[in-house]
């Protein structure tokens, strides 16, 4: 019971028995960027490579972001701070917050980049850690039906935060590093720990969806048509993904209005790109395509998974 004035003193002491079998976190390899609210329930984490794969895939807003690869760790972890007394008694005063900046190496400028446009995201993401034993690390929070379930730790004001790249300096790689400050309790009492048997399911192979570019490379006025190019991580996708993306369903077309386009689409082997045809509209200027949303591009009868794309604009004079 909440009471007026009433100070809930009592604590729930725990006994000091060790168990056989305890939790020791390992090296900390990885993180999942899940987003603040979102709670992995029982169920879910009972069949957690098809909820993580699924979520991975799932539109933006309850999308997670899995970051693999951290080499090494820096913990800046501020140290409790204590009060000292004239006659030499002592009480701590506050508890430090957890600081801990990871070095990684694959991805290079472009995984930088794309882990700097989270920095000061911690309004709407948290994270879940994984360590090099396949334990996912996060804290404890209800789900709707008050169950207790695994979510992210959320972070203080203006982080996760990565940093700008360090020059390979000739004895050391080019450093990239990524940095994460909280508050102790989401993982210490509050702690959420799963840890999962790696013949089930590496954690590690958890991929993130890869950004797609696309080009306008040719407009036809009187046909209404327009052609389009697709790279990914600077390689041409037309030779792995022609008749993928040969299907209408595979791209949205939208007006100044926000309109949807109606169109078909047609592979152009010589231009190593996709024509697309507008059928019941104008091309006009401002017009705005992209990929469609990751989870159908996943999907029969595209059959495209990991990818999303950019957004390109119909220029003037079209």
């Amino acid at each position: 019971m909440n009471v007026i004035n009433a100070l809930q003193c009592a604590t729930s002491l725990k006994n000091t028995g060790v168990c056989d079998c305890y939790f020791d976190p390992k090296l900390i390899v990885g993180e999942i960027k899940i987003p603040k609210n979102r709670v992995l329930t029982q169920a879910e984490l009972n069949d957690i490579q098809a909820t993580l794969e699924d979520l991975a895939q799932a539109v933006k807003a309850n999308r997670i972001f899995p970051v693999h690869g951290f080499v090494a760790v820096t913990d800046g972890s501020e140290e409790p701070t204590f009060q000292n007394f004239g006659y030499g008694s002592q009480v701590p005063v506050r508890e430090g917050k957890y600081n801990w900046t990871f070095q990684f190496v694959n991805g290079g400028v472009q995984m930088s980049n794309n882990l700097r446009s989270f920095n000061g995201s911690g309004s709407k993401y948290a994270s879940i850690f994984y360590d090099s034993e396949n334990t996912l690390i996060g804290t404890k929070k209800k789900d709707a039906n008050g169950d207790d379930g695994l979510a992210g730790v959320p972070m203080e004001g203006g982080y996760p935060y990565t940093y700008p790249w360090k020059v390979n300096d000739g004895t050391n790689v080019t450093s990239y590093r990524t940095q994460y400050v909280f508050q102790p309790s989401y993982i210490n009492e509050a702690i959420a720990f799963v840890r999962i048997p790696k013949t089930q399911y590496l954690l590690t192979e958890l991929a993130g969806l890869q950004n797609v570019e696309l080009e306008i490379t040719e407009t036809n006025d009187p046909d209404d048509e327009i052609t389009i190019k697709a790279r990914s991580c600077g390689e041409d996708l037309y030779d792995d993904f022609a008749d993928e993306l040969e299907e209408a369903t595979a791209w949205i077309g939208t007006d100044a209005d926000g309109n949807d386009i109606a169109h078909t689409v047609t592979k152009d082997d010589a231009a190593k790109a996709w024509v697309i045809a507008y059928t019941s509209a104008d091309l006009t200027a401002g017009d705005i395509w992209k990929l469609a949303d990751a989870t159908v591009l996943a999907a029969a009868p595209i059959t495209m998974p990991g990818y999303e794309s950019d957004e390109v604009v119909v220029p003037v004079g079209s």
